[in-house]
């Protein structure tokens, strides 16, 4: 009973979930989503795409460069479960993308392997791996002689395996696949090895003989993993993100400026302030810490007059500026902790002095959209 109502409970948070992620359609003969309309930044969305019945698989990968340069930095992957007939691929995008930004996207199609298939490149692999080995060692003065090293023929074979699945797929999202320790181990020892009557009698002999056989039977294993055979492929390029609305805040508060003392007796100025934050984080892709956090610049509202023949001031505009580290406590409430840039002047002197002072504040925080209607953003 138990078990019964854990179950329950898993199936009904998954698909609250998944009402609750936007969906957007894949138009194949368009090139593009939704008829064109941008697709959700900074947050996770599905893919859904029209397949045909003999589709048992899609791979959607997303990259910033051009898919033959560099990995996808997102890729996922729906496979038809059993004897489903569904018509349409829904494929989980859970990679932010940025807002204002363009990505490439790029869908494969897959059908299931037949074994005619799965056997002609079982014999692809084969041929081409055993070509490898024997143009890089032939028999000189009863020793093998390498025309490459070891570790290189085995990258050789590698990539001789990785080029003859590039259309070709496992049932799950993997590691590269590639031939065991123990042929390159073998090769290595192939150079320790003399050459005799025993070891030469066929061709290369029994020593290059039992790499082949293990090259065949690892050949056999890896392509038991291989299900899928691509059927088709679409590719769409610079597809752009959603416009989102720059914040910007407003500072008004109360601080007070370090002027000399220490602690027990403290010297400073104090008065209202007021300024912009810039926000260093995003919620999105930011921890807490930096989503609560900010860069501020501003001015105090008033000048100091500490006393009757000295004036302290700001350069430039006649006011202190500052320039701060903000942290957000509450949510319109703000602590400032930077230096401000002073001017003092002494009356009948007519000498200048130009300076930073630190300072701390507490302030109220008032945040404003800047491009994009927020109720739009929010859509």
């Amino acid at each position: 009973m138990k078990k019964t109502i854990l179950v329950f409970v898993m199936l009904l948070a998954s698909t609250m979930l998944m009402s609750q992620m936007q969906s957007v359609q894949l138009n194949v003969k368009k090139l593009q989503f939704d008829n064109g309309r941008d697709l959700p930044a900074e947050q996770s969305f599905f893919f859904t795409a029209d397949v045909a019945r003999e589709v048992e698989m899609v791979r959607m990968q997303i990259s910033n460069v051009s898919f033959d340069k560099n990995r996808p930095i997102y890729e996922s992957k729906w496979i038809r479960k059993g004897q489903e007939v569904s018509s349409v691929a829904l494929l989980s995008n859970h990679y932010k993308l940025r807002a204002n930004k363009n990505y490439n996207y790029r869908f494969l199609f897959y059908q299931k392997i037949t074994e005619g298939e799965l056997l002609q490149l079982h014999q692809m692999i084969e041929t081409t791996a055993t070509s490898v080995l024997n143009t890089n060692i032939t028999v000189k003065e009863e020793r093998f002689n390498f025309f490459a090293s070891p570790s290189d023929i085995f990258k050789s074979l590698n990539l001789v395996l990785s080029d003859g699945l590039v259309n070709f797929e496992k049932n799950t999202i993997g590691s590269k696949t590639t031939f065991s320790g123990v042929i390159e181990n073998m090769l290595m020892n192939l150079t320790k090895v003399r050459v005799t009557s025993d070891t030469s009698g066929n061709g290369l002999g029994s020593a290059v003989v039992a790499i082949e056989k293990q090259l065949n039977n690892e050949i056999t294993m890896i392509l038991n993993q291989y299900a899928f055979v691509l059927s088709d492929e679409v590719v769409i390029m610079e597809y752009p993100t959603e416009k989102k609305a720059n914040l910007l805040s407003l500072n008004v508060g109360y601080g007070g400026i370090y002027e000399s003392g220490k602690f027990s007796e403290l010297s400073y100025f104090s008065g209202p302030y007021a300024g912009m934050s810039f926000p260093l984080g995003n919620k999105a892709f930011s921890n807490s810490f930096w989503n609560n956090a900010s860069a501020s610049v501003g001015v105090f509202l008033t000048n100091f007059n500490p006393t009757d023949s000295r004036k302290v001031s700001g350069p430039i505009i006649g006011l202190p500026i500052y320039a701060a580290f903000g942290y957000r406590i509450f949510d319109y409430l703000k602590i400032h902790a930077g230096t401000t840039l002073l001017e003092e002047k002494n009356v009948g002197v007519k000498n200048t002095a130009i300076y930073f002072a630190p300072f701390i504040g507490l302030s109220f925080e008032f945040q404003m959209w800047i491009g994009v209607d927020k109720n739009t953003m929010r859509k």
